[in-house]
C-alpha cells in the first residue's frame, strides 16, 4: 500500500496546486493496485481534509478494510452514475478504509464524527458551503444516512445494507443532485412532471389526454415491440396517474399532488421495515411501484422546494423526508 503525505507551507495558490497533485497522484496509484473504482476517490486521513475541502457535497463512505460485496457496489454505482449522467463538477465520492491496528488509518477521522466498527459501513454526506478552507471543512457536521439492517436474513440480522434506490433518495433529498430511480426514464419522469402540474393547476380534460397518450404508448410497445418490459414500466406510471387523478380534487389548490405521500409512506413501511417478511418477489414489485412513485412525488417537493429560495443549511434540507 502506497502512502502520500505533504508537509509544506506555501501560499494560498501554491497550496492548492498541491493539492490538485496530491489528488492526481492518489487516482494514479490506486489505478496501479487495482483498487480504484470509478467515481470513488480513496483517502485516510492526512489527506481526507485536503481533498474534502475542495468540494460543495462529499459523500463519503466508512467502512472494513478491504470491504467488498452488494454494499461496496451499491456505493461505486451510485458515484459512476453521478459523474457519468450529470456531469458535476461540485461532488467527490470518497472511501474511507478504517484499521484499529498498525498505523490506525482514518481512526482519527472515525474518532472526530463519532463513528463506531458496529455501524459500517457509514454514509456521511458534508454539505460545504466555503470550499478550499481545510480548517472550516473540518468543523462541518455531516449528515447521517440512516442505518437499514438486513433483519430478513437470520444469518446476519444486524448486517448493514445499502439500498440503491434510498441512498439515491437521500443524495436527491440534501443536494441538487437528480439521479434517475431504477425503473424509471428521462422522458417519463417529464411526463410525470407535467402531470403533476395539471393536479395542481389543471383540469380533468388535461389530465385525461395525458393519460390517454400514456395507454397508446403502452399498446404500441406491447403490440410493434413486443415490449413486455416497457409494458409494464408504462402502466405504472399509468396506475399512479389513476390514482392521482382519482384522489385529488379536481386541481387548481395548489397542493393536489401531496395525496401521493400517503402511498409513499406506506409503500415505504413495507420496504423499509428491518422486521418485514415479504417475499422476493413481491418486494421486487412493491420496489419498482414505489420507484415509479418517486416520479410523481418529488416533483412536487422539488417546486416547494424552488418556491422558497436556495438554501444549502441543514435545516432546510431536513424539511422533506424521502
Amino acid at each position: 500500500m502506497f502512502t502520500l503525505s505533504a508537509h509544506c507551507y506555501y501560499d494560498d495558490d501554491e497550496t492548492i496546486d498541491l493539492v490538485s497533485l496530491m489528488l492526481s497522484m492518489i487516482i494514479a496509484v490506486d489505478q496501479c493496485c487495482g483498487q480504484h473504482y470509478l467515481g470513488v476517490i480513496e483517502s485516510d486521513q492526512l489527506t481526507f481534509d485536503l481533498i474534502a475541502s475542495r468540494f460543495h457535497y462529499v459523500l463519503v463512505k466508512f467502512d472494513h478494510l478491504y470491504a467488498y460485496g452488494s454494499n461496496q457496489d451499491v456505493f461505486n454505482q451510485l458515484a459512476l452514475d453521478t459523474m457519468n449522467n450529470t456531469g458535476r463538477e461540485d461532488i467527490i465520492f470518497i472511501n474511507l478504509e478504517v484499521k484499529d491496528f498498525d498505523d490506525h488509518q482514518c481512526m482519527d477521522l472515525v474518532n472526530r464524527y463519532g463513528i463506531e466498527k458496529k455501524q459500517f459501513p457509514a454514509i456521511r454526506l458534508f454539505i460545504n458551503a466555503e470550499q478550499f478552507n481545510v480548517e472550516k471543512f473540518k468543523t462541518i457536521k455531516p449528515i447521517e444516512y440512516p442505518v437499514q439492517r438486513n433483519q430478513s436474513n437470520r444469518y446476519q440480522p444486524d448486517k448493514i445494507i445499502l439500498d440503491p434506490t434510498r441512498l439515491r433518495l437521500f443524495l436527491r433529498q440534501y443536494t441538487t443532485i437528480r439521479l434517475l430511480l431504477p425503473n424509471c426514464t428521462e422522458y417519463l419522469d417529464r411526463v410525470a412532471t407535467e402531470f403533476v402540474h395539471t393536479l395542481n393547476n389543471g383540469t380533468f380534460d388535461e389530465q385525461n389526454r395525458i393519460i390517454d397518450k400514456m395507454k397508446m404508448m403502452a399498446k404500441q410497445k406491447l403490440n410493434n415491440d413486443d415490449n413486455l418490459y416497457g409494458w409494464k414500466q408504462l402502466n405504472q406510471y399509468i396506475f399512479w396517474m389513476k390514482y392521482g387523478q382519482k384522489h385529488s380534487d379536481g386541481g387548481g389548490d395548489g397542493n393536489s399532488a401531496k395525496v401521493y405521500d400517503d402511498q409513499h409512506e406506506r409503500l415505504k413501511s413495507i420496504l423499509w421495515n428491518e422486521n418485514g417478511h415479504i417475499s422476493w418477489t413481491k418486494r421486487q414489485q412493491l420496489q419498482v411501484r414505489f420507484n415509479v412513485l418517486q416520479s410523481f412525488r418529488l416533483t412536487n417537493d422539488e417546486q416547494q422546494n424552488d418556491d422558497d429560495g436556495d438554501n444549502d443549511t441543514i435545516d432546510s434540507h431536513r424539511k422533506q423526508e424521502f
